[in-house]
């Protein structure tokens, strides 16, 4: 066995070299805090062997996604573009599908249907295909079901995605960013508590209008926690995607696009495929 947070210092105290070569993130994080590894508790220990996922750019796990690792979240996006910042909580708790990306499904691809995707991807798709004209009456429980079971539907491959979305402005990012066992969620959260503050504290000083989503009450602490200061920023506050309470609000998605609208912005186009669906 060994200690935590000694196999986190050495996996992870030079996580800046997994930010986007020549990109402006580099610049960005500069003057950020290390990692509170002191933040572990000295006596959590970890199997010798034990995987802790995502991995490095340069070392990725058997059986990860191709392009997981733990700067994965500011791949294809400049701090200067990010727009919307959807925080989530935890890496997925299955290395196939983790990629360092929240909410992003690493494991799904053609062949698997949609109906196997991650629990807390689907309500956000359905959210996404509900911002269309004409289909806001999709978002709804159940309503997953019945989207995926419409003949001429085709499911976006989510690293495209989640790449275009990228291209939108929209930032996904968690909480925690790296995950062993359950039993060590909050030691990971504690972890990454410095670098998720300045990455937020930062972003709230932006001259363009910014929007928070929170979604669940972990991302909500999070937030709360680092207390940013913010300029043109509007905060979205919703359940988790994984939960009912999502539903029991108006469309977060649809509430983002609002709350860009009144700040100056353009909404973010959150289906980012043409509709293959006539109805």
């Amino acid at each position: 066995m060994a200690l935590l947070s000694d196999r986190m210092r050495e996996h992870y105290a030079r996580w800046r070299e997994d930010l986007p070569a020549g990109s402006r993130w580099q610049d960005f994080f500069r003057d950020c805090p290390d990692p509170n590894f002191n933040a572990i508790p000295a006596n959590l220990e970890i199997d010798d062997n034990a995987l802790i996922w995502p991995g490095r750019r340069d070392a990725i796990l058997p059986g990860a996604p191709r392009e997981a690792h733990v700067g994965r979240a500011f791949d294809g996006i400049e701090p200067e573009n990010v727009r919307v910042v959807v925080l989530g909580q935890d890496p997925y708790p299955a290395i196939a599908e983790a990629t360092g990306r929240a909410f992003e499904d690493g494991s799904w691809n053609a062949g698997i249907p949609p109906q196997a995707l991650a629990k807390s991807l689907k309500p956000l798709m359905l959210a996404a295909w509900a911002t269309q004209p004409d289909h806001a009456g999709m978002f709804r429980p159940g309503g997953w079901s019945q989207l995926v079971g419409r003949p001429k539907f085709a499911f976006p491959e989510p690293s495209a995605y989640f790449n275009a979305l990228a291209g939108e402005g929209v930032l996904f990012v968690n909480s925690a960013w790296t995950r062993t066992g359950d039993e060590h969620l909050a030691a990971h959260r504690s972890l990454w508590k410095p670098v998720l503050d300045y990455l937020l504290k930062k972003l709230a000083k932006s001259d363009q209008p910014m929007i928070f989503l929170l979604l669940g009450g972990d991302a909500r602490e999070a937030f709360c926690a680092a207390d940013p200061v913010c300029n043109r920023s509007a905060i979205v506050d919703s359940g988790h995607p994984r939960s009912a309470e999502v539903f029991k609000r108006r469309n977060p998605l649809e509430r983002v696009n609002l709350a860009l609208g009144e700040l100056g912005g353009a909404p973010v186009r959150w289906w980012s495929v043409p509709p293959h669906d006539a109805v």
